[in-house]
């Protein structure tokens, strides 16, 4: 067997030493150094993705996420380099320990990929410790899904340990999320260890490493620092995501939301924190997590895309075949979920585990093909979804070629956290894209309220302007019919009365003839302001008052002081609600002076009535005709009224906006 030794140098970071004390601290300054770095040139993509083109801004992305995935391997480095034999459980006679059996398969850096494989395997190694002083390890695995691991030490014939992910967590002999297994060696002593490690029919990879129990400490501390945030910021995506669904009505977002939550549960459950922390007693779920989740995950972000890009109906064949997809890898998930997985057949498994994974291979087929078809009919936000599947197709290809043995990742660390990282990346792409798509929803409902207010506006023009018309045709009808028959009877009463053929009485007759014609020519002018068009309001609002002033019992004192050129529509309603309020004073207010004054004040008119009457009470006020007629020409303008009347008079202050 090959033979490990733990030398008493530095750069190994596997003893308690000085000098490792030293390289310790040195190890956590350079990480903070890069972590700083990388993180102030990650603000600065971001700062400037805000600022630049749409089109550019998943270009941007894409350096930042970069940026981040360099930071993280640097983080790793920690471990010291093991040296390992293994030999398949298939070569070993059934019932014996294979402690004096040579191992043909050597890997001097500790990593082992047979891919899928059929048989379990024999893992073996020596570790020495040299040092005068007692030493303690951490021998990891990193890998949390091993159905079963036996390991000895010392030539025993029973283990000294028995755990796996069908054993209860508990059994661990460290409680870590990996498989961990601690060493404490005496001075110039070793530790001969054997691992039996049972994966058999289902895909297999070990990167077996030694650690001191300072550089554990750090290294977990790094990783879980990694994990937190990444978790925390997909947490964060769910809630804009649901916030964006809720308050827009977007269904698309809220499924979305799902599927970053499946996508969360897959990383979890991936990196062994579902089984340490949530499903710790359920030996049977943590071999069926992973791919419940990644199925789950998979067909609800297919069925985002014809949420989130309506299809064309050119391409229906494309849509159904995306819906059948999602149907199918529901029912997977569903029947892989409620089935008894450690007791399947390998002739079931397999296959099994085969078909799923074709199912997600035609669902990346199917969504690039979606993405394409709708980038070639220019569908908007196209450029973050490209941006984020290419992160997921990067990883997904270094996954697959590590689950059948290629490991083409430049770093353990991508073959490791490469596929939660890409699902990080992914996931914060398509989040800051339904936040743009929430943006431009946000816009173009501006845009659309502005262009109904300007419609809205359009439209009461045209029925003031028919209003109006309507009223100078009743105010004509009643000069020129009305008017003129009164004044023809008028006529023939006098000549009657001159002629002394009507008895006394007609000459009260012919008084209310009289006021009966002054009052239908008063009507009429009170419905269609003579020359408003020609003259303007404020001489308008002059004569009208002059009239008033020159009947006994009430004096008003006008101001005008309006500088902007307001439109016709809008000085016929100002000459309307200025109407109402003088007539309201002389019938209601039994008042002896008024001031009226109309004044242009920050984009709006201001119009203020005041009178020396006897006021009014709110009650009185809502019953009333008059008013009720100011208050709708008010809130047609968008405008604000105020009353303030006691018994010493009354007050109304009416602010209409430009």
């Amino acid at each position: 067997m090959l033979v490990q030794r733990a030398s008493t140098k530095a750069h190994d970071g596997r003893h308690g030493s000085t000098a490792t004390a030293i390289f310790l601290h040195i190890q956590a300054c350079r990480n903070t150094y890069l972590w700083v770095i990388c993180l102030l040139q990650m603000r600065n993509c971001l700062l400037q993705n805000w600022r630049m083109p749409v089109a550019k801004q998943p270009r941007q992305l894409l350096s930042a996420f970069a940026i981040l995935c360099s930071l993280l391997i640097c983080t790793s480095g920690l471990q010291a380099q093991l040296s390992i034999r293994l030999l398949p459980d298939s070569a070993v006679r059934k019932g014996e320990l294979p402690w004096h059996t040579h191992f043909p398969i050597a890997a001097t850096n500790g990593q082992f990929n047979p891919g899928f494989t059929n048989t379990a395997w024999w893992l073996t190694t020596t570790v020495y410790n040299t040092d005068s002083v007692v030493q303690q390890y951490k021998l990891v695995l990193n890998n949390p899904h091993i159905n079963l691991l036996k390991y000895y030490q010392n030539g025993d014939t029973t283990p000294l340990h028995i755990t796996g992910d069908w054993l209860p967590f508990a059994q661990r002999p460290f409680q870590d999320r990996d498989f961990v297994f601690p060493l404490q060696i005496l001075p110039h002593d070793s530790i001969p260890i054997l691992l039996l490690v049972d994966k058999a029919n289902e895909s297999l990879q070990l990167h077996a490493e030694l650690y001191s129990n300072e550089a554990f400490e750090q290294m977990r501390h790094l990783q879980n620092l990694l994990m937190g945030a990444g978790l925390g910021w997909m947490l964060l995506i769910v809630l804009l995501s649901v916030f964006l669904g809720i308050s827009l009505s977007d269904k698309a977002a809220l499924i979305y939301a799902l599927y970053v939550l499946f996508t969360m549960a897959w990383i979890v459950s991936n990196w062994g924190i579902g089984f340490q922390y949530l499903w710790p007693e359920l030996t049977d779920f943590p071999s069926k997590a992973r791919p419940v989740f990644l199925l789950l995950c998979t067909a609800s972000f297919l069925a985002t895309l014809p949420q989130f890009f309506p299809p064309f109906s050119s391409r229906k064949w494309l849509v159904k075949s995306i819906h059948i997809s999602i149907g199918v890898q529901v029912t997977l998930a569903v029947v892989l979920l409620f089935s008894n997985y450690q007791q399947l057949p390998s002739v079931i498994k397999v296959p099994f585990l085969q078909v799923c994974s074709v199912c997600s291979i035609v669902s990346v087929v199917l969504c690039v093909l979606y993405l394409w078809r709708q980038w070639r009919n220019n569908a908007p936000l196209v450029g973050y979804y490209f941006t984020g599947i290419s992160f997921l197709l990067f990883v997904t290809l270094l996954l697959n070629l590590h689950q059948f043995g290629i490991s083409a990742a430049p770093n353990e660390f991508l073959n490791m956290y490469g596929s939660s990282l890409g699902l990080i990346g992914e996931s914060t792409i398509l989040g800051l894209g339904f936040a743009h798509r929430a943006n431009l929803h946000r816009k173009q409902k501006e845009q659309l309220a502005r262009q109904l207010l300007e419609q809205e506006k359009q439209l009461a023009e045209k029925i003031i302007a028919v209003e109006a018309e309507e009223r100078a045709r009743i105010g004509r009808d009643l000069h020129d019919t009305v008017g003129s028959m009164l004044a023809t009877i008028n006529m023939r009463l006098n000549k009657l009365i001159h002629q002394e053929k009507l008895p006394e009485e007609a000459t009260g007759l012919q008084a209310l003839i009289a006021t009966t014609m002054q009052e239908t020519r008063s009507i009429s002018h009170n419905l269609v302001p003579p020359h408003l068009a020609g003259i303007g309001l404020e001489q308008v609002m002059l004569n009208h008052i002059n009239s008033i002033n020159q009947q006994a019992g009430l004096q008003v004192q006008f101001d005008y002081a309006v500088d902007t050129q307001l439109p016709e529509s809008f000085q016929l309603l100002v000459y309307r609600i200025c109407h109402e309020l003088l007539h309201n004073i002389m019938k209601h207010a039994a008042a002896s002076e008024a001031n009226l004054s109309i004044a242009e004040d920050c984009g709006a008119i201001q119009i203020i009535a005041e009178d020396n009457g006897k006021g009014f009470s709110n009650s009185t006020a809502s019953k009333g005709i008059g008013l009720k007629n100011i208050d709708n020409r008010i809130a047609y303008l968008k405008g604000t009224l105020h009353i303030d009347s006691n018994t010493s008079g009354t007050t109304i202050v009416i602010t209409l906006p430009i």
